[in-house]
Order: structure tokens, then C-alpha cells, then sequence
């Protein structure tokens, strides 16, 4: 199964169009490699199991390239990857992931600076990541969880930007003594990414098309990105027309839909869908804007 489920996501490359150099790096690098990031639902059928690929995810996951988004010649950017003193496994784990994240900010045309960085080389970066873990305290766990070992891996990633309003995001993972916390690292990086390279998109369309936005759709209650993306992609394949992500904070989205149906025909299309996660429910609308909710 997870051979044909990495085929379907290597054979979805013709899907995304004619790749520049460092797309291809990173499609090759990054997306084969957690393909299973990239693979939105799979189930059997006639014809033996059906696999839907993320290809939305994988469009913005290549979107942002530095110097072409920033439009500056490999721009410096900040990094801190670090574990807590003491905490043997969080120093391991980040040390691991250290080099790949590098390697990933590199291929996006970065120009990584760190503490061994010396000071003339240092340039002004436009932006910061830090990646740091540690061990929870006893008191900050739950009684269900008590005499367990858990550790947190924060995300804190910035880029200054004026051509698509800049990027922020904060985000963490917490895991158990048996998880990877490289794996949480690499996971949120990921989500990270896909993010900004949505919020590329998002601008270049802006600044592209001039279209004229019509209803603006505020989404709330998903909880990470993976069930964004499936909430955006019902609230698409019901409203018809094109969805453009306007801005994004966590847990809340605004899309902008042009071309869609009208607001009384979604709001019925809209009336407690089902995902899987939660349900889809219209909480407020009327012709210009709507706000969808998911509990």
C-alpha cells in the first residue's frame, strides 16, 4: 500500500506543470520523501483503491521561492534549531534535524545564518525560523497522562516581506517519550511551508488578476492544516467558481470566492457537512460575506 500510495504522488509531478529547477529539487528532495504529507484520502473501487493526492498542498508547497518572492538575491535568514539543556533526547532530536532544515530553507533560495555564522557574513536577514524542544513539566500535564514523559517542539517562523504582506507563524507539537521529535520538527516545517507558499499564491493572483473579489468566507475550528485544507476543498467543490485564500491565523482562515454560487444556495449547500473531524455549518451570512464554523 505505501508503495502505491508514493507512486501516485511521484506519477502527480506532470500534474503541476512545467517545474522550475529548484521546484523540481524540492519536489524530488522533500515531497517524495513525505509523500504520505501529500495524500489527502485513498479507499478501494472497482478498480482497486482510488488515491487522492493533495495537489493544492503540493502547488503552494513549491510556490515560494526567496529571491523571486522577496526580490532579493538570496536573502539571509535567521535559524535557531535548539533543544533544552538536560534534555537529551530534545538536543538528539533537533541536532538530527538541523541539517534538513537548512537544506530546505536553502533550496528555497535562502541564505541560512546561525550562531556559527560569523558576524560579516551575517548580511540583515529578512526573517527568523526557530525550531526549539523540551521536556513538559509533571504540572502542565493532564491527570489521564500523569507519570508520563511528554515534549513540546515550537515552531516560530517570520519572513518580511512587503510584496505579499509578510508571514508569521507560531505553532507547536507535543509528543510522547516513544515520538520522533525530528519527526515534529520536520511536520511542522512542512505546514509551515505550505503556508507561506499559500500566501504567495495568494498575492500573485491578487496582483495578477485585479478580479474583483466576491463573497469572503471566514472559516473557523480547524485545528491544523491538514484539516484546513479539507474544509477549503468542500467549501470549493460546493461553491463552484474559484477559492482564493485572502489571509490565514490559526484556526482561522479568510477565503475570498469568485464566481461561486450565491449566498442563500451555499448556505444550503453549506448545512452541516460532514468531515470527518467535525461538521461544516454556515453561523452567519448574508450577500456579501458568510462565516462557516467547525465543531
Amino acid at each position: 500500500m505505501q508503495d502505491l500510495l508514493k507512486n501516485n504522488v511521484i506519477a502527480s509531478q506532470t500534474r503541476l506543470g512545467a517545474l522550475e529547477p529548484w521546484q523540481k529539487r524540492i519536489f524530488d528532495d522533500e515531497i517524495v520523501p513525505q509523500y504520505q504529507r501529500f495524500i489527502r484520502d485513498y479507499k478501494p473501487s472497482s478498480e482497486g483503491v482510488t488515491v487522492e493526492v493533495d495537489m493544492d498542498g503540493m502547488k503552494k508547497y513549491i510556490a515560494f521561492f526567496a529571491p523571486k518572492a522577496l526580490g532579493v538575491d538570496k536573502p539571509s535568514l535567521a535559524v535557531v534549531v535548539e533543544g533544552a539543556q538536560g534534555c537529551a533526547k530534545c538536543i538528539e532530536g533537533l541536532s538530527a534535524y538541523k541539517r534538513i532544515a537548512r537544506a530546505r530553507l536553502e533550496r528555497r533560495g535562502f541564505s541560512v545564518v546561525d550562531e556559527k555564522t560569523p558576524a560579516r557574513l551575517r548580511g540583515s536577514p529578512v526573517g527568523e525560523l526557530q525550531l526549539r524542544s523540551r521536556e513538559m513539566a509533571p504540572e502542565e500535564l493532564d491527570s489521564a497522562h500523569a507519570g508520563e514523559r511528554h515534549f513540546e517542539v515550537t515552531l516560530k517562523f517570520k519572513v518580511e516581506a512587503a510584496g505579499f504582506g509578510g508571514f508569521k507563524r507560531d505553532d507547536r507539537s507535543e509528543l510522547m517519550e516513544e515520538d520522533g521529535v525530528e519527526n515534529a520538527a520536520a511536520r511542522l516545517l512542512t505546514d509551515a511551508l505550505v503556508e507561506l507558499g499559500a500566501r504567495v499564491l495568494a498575492a500573485s493572483a491578487s496582483n495578477a488578476g485585479g478580479a474583483r473579489d466576491g463573497l469572503l468566507l471566514t472559516l473557523v475550528g480547524f485545528k491544523n492544516n491538514e484539516q484546513y485544507e479539507k474544509a477549503r476543498t468542500k467549501i470549493a467543490d460546493l461553491a463552484g467558481g474559484t477559492v482564493v485564500e485572502r489571509t490565514m491565523a490559526r484556526g482561522q482562515a479568510v477565503l475570498a470566492l469568485r464566481g461561486a454560487r450565491a449566498s442563500k444556495d451555499l448556505r444550503s449547500a453549506l448545512a452541516n457537512v460532514q468531515l470527518g473531524f467535525g461538521t461544516m455549518s454556515v453561523t452567519e451570512s448574508d450577500d456579501e460575506t458568510m462565516r462557516v464554523e467547525i465543531k
